[in-house]
């Protein structure tokens, strides 16, 4: 495939519009969406079937190709509809109590930091905002304005981190910062909203406790398709924000297999969406 104005024949974009917020909301390849249609009309075709047995197998088998495409184990990984989703269900499971706190920063997206601080009304705990200003000047700056923080607030229990952040597009030195994280024994979750598809994620080696990432936004997949990591140690934890018939199943995962009757097809595009990026030459081509 050759880039440039060209590709457009392959989105179904309207041609008097430069679609220029990719991070946002993504966009489809014709091929890709043709995918879910045909989804969704065998799913029409035998709703019955697809909701007792094709759901968890689709599930399933997806889950695993993502779990590859992140570096890590499918039991450790779960399908939901995005990051905030992830999230949402990722502090409530977190092991935080009345004198707690956790720690977010400067460029930490809104619907994040509002999660927290809904959460940390409800339990009790204390949000803190790390100001970090322009410019950064080195990835060591970044480690000691954190490890300043820790030695500040010692209630600090759990750390949100974005892998790339949104609004300023900033990739945080995360390797880095794990290994300071670690040393504190904190709690951390890494809003991947915009990793994975941008950047080389491997979860095995990076150990965060929570990984979660949107990826309709830089794989092609449809609207809206989310994962969410969960080390082993957490996973017995776990649950998903939305309870269900499913709330206590295990592993952890089938807690996010079945949230009522819905359209779940974005979730089963992983594979026609690879198909693609591996047409235009991969991601280092892209």
């Amino acid at each position: 495939m050759e880039f440039g104005k060209s590709m457009l024949e392959n989105f179904l974009l309207n041609n008097d519009y430069s679609m220029i917020n990719h991070g946002s909301w993504g966009a489809v390849p014709k091929e890709v969406f043709d995918y879910k249609m045909k989804l969704l009309r065998d799913h029409e075709a035998l709703p019955e079937y697809f909701f007792r047995k094709t759901l968890y197998e689709e599930q399933e088998r997806n889950s695993e190709a993502i779990a590859k495409f992140v570096g890590t184990e499918p039991n450790s990984v779960a399908l939901t509809d995005n990051t905030t989703f992830g999230v949402n269900s990722s502090i409530m499971s977190a092991p935080l109590s009345e004198g707690d706190s956790i720690l977010v920063q400067s460029f930490t997206y809104k619907a994040t930091a509002c999660v927290a601080e809904r959460i940390a009304e409800q339990k009790g705990f204390i949000v803190r905002t790390l100001d970090i200003r322009l410019p950064i000047k080195s990835d060591d700056d970044i480690v000691q304005l954190y490890a300043n923080e820790l030695e500040k607030y010692p209630d600090i229990r759990m750390i949100i981190l974005d892998h790339i952040s949104s609004a300023v597009p900033i990739l945080w030195p995360v390797e880095k910062l794990m290994n300071l994280f670690r040393a504190y024994d904190v709690i951390i979750l890494i809003d991947g909203a915009h990793a994975p598809g941008q950047v080389s994620v491997c979860l095995d080696e990076l150990q965060p406790d929570y990984y979660v990432a949107s990826l309709h936004k830089w794989n092609f997949v449809p609207r809206s398709c989310g994962m969410l990591y969960v080390a082993d140690g957490r996973q017995e934890s776990m649950h998903n924000i939305m309870t269900s018939f499913k709330y206590k199943a295990r592993p952890f995962q089938k807690r996010f297999h079945y949230i009522g009757t819905r359209d779940f097809s974005s979730l089963f595009c992983w594979t026609q969406s690879r198909n693609f990026v591996e047409k235009c030459g991969g991601l280092v081509n892209i």
